[in-house]
Formats: C-alpha cells, sequence, structure tokens
C-alpha cells in the first residue's frame, strides 16, 4: 500500500507570514515613529515590499512583490494596487500611495487614496492609519470642523491604539485651526496631565505653548500649521510669533 503524504499546510504558512508581514510594519512604526505621522517613505515602501516578496511566490502575488519593492513614487503604488487588487501588495501600495501623496502636499489625492483603502480594506489590520490620514487630509486642507470632528471619532474607537495620541493632539489643532482656543486647550491640558510619560508629551506641550500665544494675536492669529506625512511640524516656543509690543 502506498503511503499516505500528509496534507499540505501551505495555507496556514501564507497566513501566517502575512500576519508576520503586519506585525512587523506595526513593530517599525512604535519604533521610529515616535512621534511619526502615517507617512510612508520609500525605504519602508521597500521594507514591506522585501516582506511580501519572501511571503508570496505565486505569478500576481510575486510580480506585485517585486513591483511594490521598485516602486518609487505614488503613482507606481496605485499602479500595482489598481492592477493587483488581489494580491496582498495592493492594501500596501495604495496606503503608501496615499501617503506619499500627502508627503508631496497633494491632499485630494491622498484624501481619495486613504477612503479607497477604507473602502477596498475596511477589516485591514492598517485600516486605522487610512482613517487617521484622513483625518489629516481634512485638517491640511484648513476643514478644520471635520477634522476635529473625524480625530475625535478616531480617539473614540481605537483608544488602545499605539495612533491615538496622534489623534488627540490632531483635535486640538484643529480645534486652534477653528479659533476654538478654549476647545483646544482643555484638550492639551487634559493630555499633559493623564500621559506625563508619553513620547508625544513634547508635542502637547510645545501645542499649549504655541496656543497661549496664538491667543495673544487673537483674532489675527494665523492658526497653526498642518502636519505633513513624513513628520509633524511642531511649533516650539523658539518658533512661534512673538508677543506684539505695547
Amino acid at each position: 500500500m502506498d503511503e499516505q503524504q500528509p496534507a499540505s499546510n501551505a495555507p496556514e504558512t501564507n497566513k501566517a507570514g502575512e500576519e508576520q508581514n503586519v506585525q512587523q510594519f506595526q513593530d517599525l512604526l512604535r519604533e521610529y515613529g515616535q512621534p511619526v505621522l502615517i507617512g510612508l517613505t520609500v525605504a519602508v515602501v521597500a521594507f514591506l515590499g522585501f516582506a511580501v516578496y519572501r511571503n508570496y511566490k505565486q505569478s500576481n502575488e510575486q510580480k506585485a512583490s517585486e513591483m511594490l519593492f521598485s516602486a518609487r513614487n505614488a503613482e507606481e503604488l496605485q499602479q500595482i494596487a489598481t492592477q493587483y487588487s488581489s494580491t496582498k501588495a495592493a492594501p500596501l501600495a495604495l496606503l503608501s500611495a496615499a501617503s506619499m501623496a500627502f508627503e508631496a502636499g497633494q491632499y485630494e489625492p491622498a484624501q481619495y487614496a486613504f477612503s479607497q483603502f477604507q473602502q477596498r480594506y475596511p477589516k485591514h489590520e492598517l485600516s486605522p492609519t487610512a482613517e487617521l490620514g484622513l483625518a489629516q487630509c481634512l485638517e491640511a486642507v484648513g476643514q478644520a470642523a471635520p477634522a476635529a470632528e473625524a480625530f475625535k471619532a478616531f480617539a473614540k474607537a481605537h483608544p488602545d491604539h499605539f495612533l491615538t495620541p496622534m489623534a488627540i493632539l490632531g483635535e486640538a489643532r484643529a480645534y486652534e485651526q477653528a479659533g476654538q482656543f478654549d476647545e483646544a486647550k482643555a484638550i492639551y491640558e487634559e493630555f499633559i496631565a493623564a500621559n506625563p510619560a508619553s513620547p508625544w508629551l513634547s508635542q502637547a506641550e510645545a501645542g499649549l505653548t504655541y496656543l497661549e500665544q496664538a491667543r495673544t494675536l487673537a483674532p489675527s492669529a494665523v492658526p497653526a500649521p498642518a502636519p505633513t506625512a513624513a513628520s509633524p511640524i511642531v511649533v516650539t516656543p523658539e518658533a512661534a510669533p512673538a508677543s506684539p509690543t505695547p
């Protein structure tokens, strides 16, 4: 009698590999993203491309992985997301394209790409990143009230997410941008009091300092600038506008 061969466990292996890729990406953000916004640099794209390439060897999966590894701009990443939409590389490419567009100041394309990610991959582990990206796009184009609501909704929906401090500070900035200084101040002060050991503490303190100085210039004060995708713009006390002389 022929010896029976054991069943292949390839699907389980692929699934484990995918989960490992996502975990590695999130660990990377935690380690190097304090503080960091959602922008994904070419180096991160290369890392993700290599991770996907290592775990998926079949036909379109392999091709999409190779393209992700070598992509250098948002257009190439969008092509991967569209042409290979059923592959594991597609959501990573789409999220990277959105972030690179945001980093380049192309807020409408970035907003569209973040929205597409949420529609196509609502259960993906990185969906909260796209959700926060949409809020930042609203802030960047000056839609302060919708941005504040979006940041607030993120913090409420993801209270333990490692990006939640970014959303809380984003809500404060949006209120400040809308001229609602009391609301912004309350958020900064609450965050500072509740998170004395947070790596985001210096940003909250700088934001509060800028806010207090901006209030002295009201109603002619210019709202705090929106962040970029590559790194947050924090207005330090030295960079804040000086109070007018009497």
